[in-house]
């Protein structure tokens, strides 16, 4: 059982770092974008 409890939250750690590394990602490409058109 804490080896499931373990899984779940490393999944769910995993999913987080996932959606704050590309929403980094997008809004350094949207930086980089605007920059472009100056």
């Amino acid at each position: 059982m804490a080896s499931a409890l373990q899984h779940y939250r490393y999944m769910w750690w995993l999913r987080n770092r996932g959606l704050y590394e590309t929403k980094h990602i997008i809004t350094t490409s949207r930086i980089a974008q605007e920059n472009d058109k100056s």
